[in-house]
């Protein structure tokens, strides 16, 4: 499993099912809109670490006391996170989706 250094210490992060459906409801955004990633609001962007970091915790068998706010301010103190966590999340979405053989949705569905 990935991990991401954010808020002072090394995090599991976690992409899959779970994590893509919490975006989806913090977002409001539907399956086909939850892979779409060149047009995330910064609030997108700290959702969408929020998702990845509280299932990575799940698959891990840890506690996630963390609150969005949090995120938000664990950003602002090392804005490198959102290039390293995005080029993550990229990867792994293409790794997961390929090793299943289902083709990634086009963009816009």
């Amino acid at each position: 499993m990935n991990s991401i250094t954010v808020g002072g210490k090394d995090r599991p992060v976690n992409v899959g099912w779970g994590m893509l459906k919490e975006f989806g409801k913090l977002t409001g955004r539907t399956f086909g809109q939850v892979f779409e990633v060149s047009d995330l609001t910064f609030d997108d962007i700290e959702k969408l670490l929020f998702a990845g970091l509280k299932w990575g915790a799940k698959r891990e068998g840890q506690e996630f006391d963390v609150k969005l706010k949090d995120v938000g301010e664990w950003l602002d103190e090392d804005i490198n996170v959102v290039s390293e966590f995005m080029v993550m999340f990229q990867e792994e979405l293409t790794a997961s989706l390929d090793e299943k053989n289902v083709p990634a949705p086009e963009a816009g569905q």
